[in-house]
């Protein structure tokens, strides 16, 4: 079981769910946010998974989908994170100044 919390706002749309969710062993933070409710827009990258969008609140720009697990931000892609029982994961909507 590990937590996930998803907020952000950005222009006339605004994201807060909250909640428990199990997951497989092996899952990563991806997984438990695909895991959610939320309707969620993954591509491809150089870097691995990129979150592009989540329930209409869509990257664009400087503005992105960010995620930090344990108060962490890790250094590697949400698909390669994997998470661990009674871990808290957080996705976050960053809005360049």
């Amino acid at each position: 079981t590990v937590s996930v919390e998803v907020t952000g706002s950005f222009e006339d749309t605004t994201i807060d769910s909250k909640g428990e969710y199990t997951v497989a062993a092996g899952s990563s933070a991806l997984d438990a946010l695909q895991a959610t409710d939320l309707d969620v827009t993954v591509e491809d990258s150089q870097y691995g998974a990129y979150v592009t969008a989540v329930d209409g609140l869509t990257a664009e720009g400087s503005n992105g989908w960010l995620y930090s697990v344990n108060g962490e931000s890790p250094t590697v892609s949400a698909s390669d994170y994997i998470l661990a029982d009674g871990d808290t994961v957080v996705w976050s909507f960053y809005v360049a100044e």
